[in-house]
């Protein structure tokens, strides 16, 4: 009587959180979070204060159309840097536009590229497993990756750098509880019941 209480439970709160209105089932949408990329962004910026120090301790002057070799060298440093940062700056927000990850009532789903899309599709009857793995400053600010491995080779995905990642772990491993548990109830019923071809 507890663990049926205890999955009307879990299953109130995520109706809750999956639906909109009774009507129109919803979705959770998600994007690796920004702040996944603290290491780019320190990186970058550190790039660009390095440039700005480097030209004002030796007077070096930065010109699109050097008239001598050391300005020219100057710009090519210049130029080199300004790309390293902008790049790794930039990184995030391609890794956000390329892919996006969809949980639903049924089924996980990964989308991924620009031009050509990849979709992996999971249903939750096909997942294995669920884990989170978070380093120290994933644990600090509140991100991690939830790999959902499947029972078929090469359709695992990996959300990568997901905010809330211990609650996007609970969300899919509670859905699945409940479609193991409405399983196992069938199939109880079904050896419980009376076989009519004996009769």
């Amino acid at each position: 009587m507890a663990a049926s209480v205890s999955y009307t439970k879990i299953f109130l709160k995520l109706s809750l959180i999956m639906e909109k209105d009774e009507n129109e089932p919803g979705e959770l949408v998600l994007k690796t979070a920004r702040v996944s990329f603290l290491f780019n962004y320190f990186i970058g910026v550190l790039a660009i204060i390095f440039l700005l120090l480097f030209i004002g301790a030796f007077g070096l002057e930065f010109s699109l159309f050097p008239k001598t070799s050391n300005s020219a060298m100057t710009t090519l440093v210049t130029l080199g840097l300004l790309a390293i940062a902008a790049g790794l700056i930039e990184q995030p927000e391609v890794a956000r536009f390329m892919r996006t990850y969809i949980v639903t009532r049924d089924e996980v789903i990964e989308i991924e590229g620009i031009l050509t899309k990849r979709k992996i599709i999971l249903p939750y009857q096909s997942i294995s497993e669920v884990t989170v793995r978070r380093n120290p400053i994933g644990r600090m600010f509140n991100y991690g990756d939830v790999f959902i491995g499947a029972f078929r080779t090469g359709s695992d995905i990996n959300m990568k750098g997901i905010k809330n990642a211990h609650k996007i772990h609970e969300l899919i491993q509670n859905r699945i509880n409940l479609l193991r548990k409405g399983q196992l109830d069938f199939w109880e019923k079904a050896k419980g019941s009376k076989d009519p071809i004996s009769d």
